[in-house]
């Protein structure tokens, strides 16, 4: 069995921490755009988002499901 140094380690929690985030972001956004139709200016903004925590964009996963409009969206991404 290989010798996995403390640094080799860390970086494959960071790797996996950081594809679950990009995952994440990518199923929000193919909600979205299936429950609203998003521009892209907006799906650029929410790219952003992925700089977020995993914690935050699953709250936004939550939060969707109770989005009326846009504007719900909108107002979750201002406050975040």
């Amino acid at each position: 069995m290989p010798y996995v140094t403390s640094v080799e380690r860390l970086a494959t929690q960071r790797g996996v921490q950081q594809g679950m985030q990009k995952e994440c972001l990518a199923l929000v956004i193919r909600q979205l755009r299936r429950k609203f139709g998003l521009q892209p200016s907006l799906e650029t903004a929410l790219a952003q988002l992925n700089t977020q925590s995993l914690a935050e964009l699953e709250e936004l996963a939550d939060a969707l499901l109770d989005f009326q409009d846009i504007g719900d969206l909108l107002k979750w991404m201002d406050k975040a």
